[in-house]
């Protein structure tokens, strides 16, 4: 059985060849780990934040998964790709997920009608339930409508018209069950282009601010990756980054004890 081909998309506005987005697609890098983790043998799976570069690769070669972010800054940009290779490409299987989404149900069949070229949109946390889709496309032979026969946990669709809405996915409770995509080597090529490095240490928020997709009841607990994970991913990061620059994106990095040992080896790293 041949392996499944998939693109993760987490695309950025380019002009004149510079990234509106500096930092590299840390998103689409935990997506890609967990499914090599648990599909490696059935799937490959490439990145890209670079349009231009999707664009060259799908000329070469179509993928049978295109996946993609949506955030408020990117999400017009990667429904264009969405829609313009579901259209070109009908078999293709398009996928969506990200915190710019609706959180009424209402609100969530009026999206998917109007974006309707995305066949299955991921909500909440998306390690889990892009796995648990990929798994089930590969077992149904990549057959959309035998697949919305079923329920995917975290997984929404539109089928005979109607939203099929089955909840949030789960939250991870141990998030190093999600392998680093750093020590992998994923990155490596954003790292030699200069991308900036970032990086995660804790998944949550305690806090309930309005303002913020964190503030709600899904993300009131805060998980942790281990500290030596993270000291490892500083120095592969250091060894190879051409940036001069790191980001840190927890919602309330300083607040946790752990964050101190963190800081002190960013601090030996950088005077290294």
């Amino acid at each position: 059985m041949r392996k499944i081909l998939i693109y993760l998309a987490n695309l950025t506005h380019m002009n004149e060849g510079r990234p509106s987005t500096e930092v590299l697609p840390l998103n689409i890098g935990y997506l890609a780990t967990y499914l090599k983790a648990n599909l490696n043998n059935q799937c490959e799976i490439k990145l890209f934040n670079d349009p231009y570069e999707l664009e060259s690769e799908t000329e070469r070669v179509v993928p049978d998964i295109f996946a993609s972010s949506n955030y408020i800054w990117n999400f017009r940009l990667n429904y264009l790709y969405i829609s313009h290779y579901k259209t070109r490409y009908p078999g293709i299987v398009t996928v969506m997920g990200g915190v710019n989404f609706p959180g009424h149900e209402r609100e969530q069949e009026i999206f998917l009608r109007k974006y309707h070229d995305i066949d299955f949109y991921i909500y909440g946390e998306g390690e889990l339930s892009l796995c648990a889709l990929v798994g089930k496309l590969i077992n149904s032979d990549l057959d959309i409508q035998m697949l919305k026969e079923n329920q995917i946990e975290g997984v929404l669709y539109i089928r005979d018209e109607r939203l099929v809405n089955n909840g949030r996915s789960r939250r991870f409770r141990n998030l190093d069950d999600i392998p680093s995509p750093y020590l992998q080597g994923l990155f490596d090529k954003f790292l030699r282009k200069g991308y900036v490095p970032m990086i995660q240490t804790t998944r949550g928020c305690p806090f309930s601010c309005t303002f913020c997709y964190c503030g709600s009841d899904y993300y009131n607990k805060v998980e942790s990756f281990a500290v030596n994970r993270i000291s490892d991913e500083i120095d592969y990061i250091c060894q190879r980054t051409k940036a001069s620059t790191l980001t840190i994106a927890d919602s309330n990095f300083g607040m946790m004890s752990k964050d101190y040992e963190t800081c002190l080896k960013l601090k030996d790293n950088k005077e290294e």
